[in-house]
């Protein structure tokens, strides 16, 4: 197999975990589980969504960002954590 295929193979592959997993979001825009609630997973959700922005391969990831940093700022502990 050449690099190129290899590329292309990889290619589909990514672009249909990142469908898979855009498509599971509820009405709402957000997944539902254990971890939805959870300022960690939120704020590693957010990272990766910058890192596929910057990387071009996320189009609408400002939106999807920006609602979760105003979840993290609704939900900061009194303590500021």
């Amino acid at each position: 197999m050449s690099d190129r295929q290899s590329s292309s193979r990889w290619e589909a592959c990514y672009d249909r975990v990142i469908a898979d997993l855009l498509g599971e979001r509820c009405s709402s825009g957000h997944w539902e589980g254990a971890l939805s609630s959870s300022a960690l997973s939120t704020a590693t959700a957010i990272t990766a969504l910058a890192i596929l922005d910057r990387s071009g391969h996320l189009t609408d990831s400002h939106r999807l960002q920006q609602a979760g940093l105003e979840w993290l700022a609704s939900h900061v502990n009194q303590d500021g954590g």
